[in-house]
């Protein structure tokens, strides 16, 4: 993603990814897609560059938090919807750590990733059958770019098994990109209900499960933690903090869940690296897979400005591990990272092989983008080949999770909800499938 500054053929794309069908769920995408400036792209990608931190960084975090207690607000929920919120803060359950409690965990603690674990709602309301949550945007925590208010929508299914999924809508960095020509999704809204958010289909490998849905409105993908003054306009970069305001929930609704899945499309694929961490320290003991869709963590080694610009404007480089050195050539190894450590841990990545709106962020050309996809995930996939594994199909197209071709697009034979069914039980379809 290139500053729009630097390159007027960049800011035409951008521009085109506005008009491109980005935050309707369809999961479709056109080359030909005319511009139309009020819609919002669905992806955006962030990478840690080798630039020094910011001035004005996150706080250090406490040392009085570990993974397996923090003290947060309690909140009860009255039959009107309302919430009164308990003066004193509680202490929140959570198991003793076991010889299970996988080694990534004190690592991860040490980043500070868990450190806004304990946000709470101040209302709810029931929306047919999703309970939506909302937060008080006075406080300033979790919060929409622009000031507006916060959302979680959660469905009960099963309370052992939990669908984490994160929605995608674009990212900006900048005044331009955030206010003058918006690229990025500013407002939460409720859970959609396609794809793989559909409990009526019985070809849905998720029907049962329950599902906490964590809209996305921060132009970070999930990531920032800073607010910034574009201009006179005070902007919440607030990624981290909306994430953890849905882990809180998820832990709450849930706190005996051992199967979760950490899914998310576009933006929120790329959210999924961060969001493996904040769940991973929620929930010390539970089985968790991560399920990337079209957001595949890389960006184009020459973009060196747009990289500094987003790690100063979201801040996010000091949860990035020390120990993940190759980190700092693409946020991709987080994940091989993550493998190394958590023996528990599968991760599937979906992505076309020439995705046309990840390649005009990345201001790369179809080729270009081809090689890396193939060339990094490939490499991730040869160290870890029974964990970690990818359904790249040929084409041009952009998400699959929330697209009905979530049921119809295969490789070999096998669709993706096919391979998805197997991924959850590390079952036979569950292969590695890359389209030549």
């Amino acid at each position: 993603m290139r500053t729009v500054k630097r390159s007027r053929p960049l800011l035409l794309a951008l521009v085109l990814l506005v008009g491109a069908a980005g935050c309707d769920g369809s999961g479709e995408e056109s080359d030909a897609a005319s511009p139309t400036p009020s819609r919002t792209p669905t992806l955006s990608n962030v990478s840690p560059s080798p630039v020094p931190p910011p001035t004005e960084s996150p706080p250090v975090p406490s040392p009085t938090i570990s993974p397996t207690s923090r003290a947060i607000a309690t909140a009860t929920f009255t039959p009107s919807g309302t919430t009164t919120a308990s003066a004193t803060p509680s202490p929140t359950p959570t198991a003793t750590p076991s010889p299970a409690t996988p080694p990534i965990l004190e690592e991860l603690a040490s980043t500070g990733v868990g450190r806004y674990l304990g946000i709470e709602p101040v209302e709810s309301r029931q929306n047919g059958a999703w309970t939506e949550f909302f937060y008080d945007p006075s406080a300033e925590e979790a919060i929409c770019l622009r000031g507006t208010r916060y959302q979680v929508d959660v469905r009960r299914g099963s309370p052992e098994s939990v669908l984490l999924y994160l929605e995608g809508g674009g990212a900006c960095w900048n005044f331009l990109t955030c206010w003058q020509t918006p690229l990025a999704k500013a407002e939460a809204g409720s859970a959609l209900e396609s794809g793989i958010l559909r409990a009526d289909d019985p070809r849905n490998p998720f029907r049962d499960w329950s599902v906490v849905y964590v809209p996305y409105c921060d132009g970070s993908v999930f990531a920032g933690v800073r607010t910034v003054d574009y201009q006179g306009n005070r902007t919440y970069h607030h990624g981290l903090q909306n994430l953890s305001a849905a882990v809180t929930r998820m832990r709450a609704e849930f706190p005996d869940a051992s199967s979760i899945v950490v899914a998310g499309s576009s933006a929120g694929g790329f959210g999924t690296f961060t969001a493996y961490g904040v769940v991973r320290v929620a929930y010390p003991e539970a089985k968790i897979l991560v399920f990337n869709d079209s957001g595949p963590g890389f960006q184009n080694p020459a973009d060196v400005e747009a990289a500094r610009e987003r790690a100063e404007n979201w801040g996010f480089g000091p949860f990035v591990p020390e120990s993940c050195e190759r980190c700092q050539e693409q946020f991709s190894y987080l994940a091989d990272w993550a493998l190394d450590r958590d023996p528990s841990l599968r991760s599937a990545l979906f992505n076309y092989l020439q995705d046309s709106v990840l390649r005009f962020f990345l201001a790369i050309d179809a080729g270009g983008f081809e090689s890396l996809l193939r060339s990094i995930s490939g490499e991730i996939h040869d160290r870890h080949p029974d964990r970690f594994k990818r359904f790249l199909k040929a084409g041009s197209a952009h998400t699959v999770l929330l697209s009905p071709a979530f049921y119809e697009l295969e490789i070999e034979g096998i669709t993706v909800a096919e391979w998805t069914a197997d991924f959850l039980v590390d079952g036979p379809k569950w292969v590695d499938l890359v389209d030549p």
